[in-house]
């Protein structure tokens, strides 16, 4: 059995249900693009950016600290190992400026609601009760595989209709 699991996670991609599963098993989780991977070919221009979402910007004015930061700490309250991309050198100094506050449950709970679905769900804009929100492509295919999106999106799974 693998003793660390290396997944893209950050508050947009939390993985939750999949730590959780590596969790009651022993294996620890190291995430990648824990800052939202602005730099990836495939992201698209009317995706949200994780470093300016507000529940972000707002924890990270709430501490003096940056959006990076934040999401940092938010992995480092999960108990998850982060390797954050950076090739410039007071980046990668300032990364390590974490240690030195917490985040709240209610903190945790904000950022756990900018969940974005984008690697392993590709996100489809909708039109729904009057808001553009963004779903997971095939959360209405009857085989849809993940359950965390299930529950969250439940309604518009019921209701939309492609």
């Amino acid at each position: 059995a693998p003793s660390i699991n290396q997944i893209e996670s950050n508050p947009y991609i939390a993985q939750t249900e999949l730590i959780s599963h590596c969790e009651k098993h022993g294996i620890k989780i190291t995430a990648y693009s824990p800052l939202g991977s602005q730099d990836n070919p495939a992201r698209q221009e009317r995706w949200p950016v994780l470093l300016k979402d507000k529940a972000v910007v707002a924890l990270a004015k709430k501490y003096g600290k940056t959006p990076a930061h934040i999401c940092l700490r938010y992995h480092i309250e999960r108990k998850v190992s982060v390797i954050p991309k950076s090739v410039t050198p007071s980046r990668i100094a300032a990364n390590i400026d974490v240690f030195n506050f917490k985040l709240t449950a209610e903190d945790m709970k904000d950022l756990e609601k900018t969940e974005f679905f984008r690697s392993c769900c590709p996100p489809k804009e909708i039109e729904w009760k009057g808001e553009k929100i963004f779903i997971p492509r095939d959360l209405c295919h009857p085989y849809f595989p993940f359950e965390e999106c299930l529950e969250k999106f439940k309604d518009i799974r019921a209701e939309y209709q492609d």
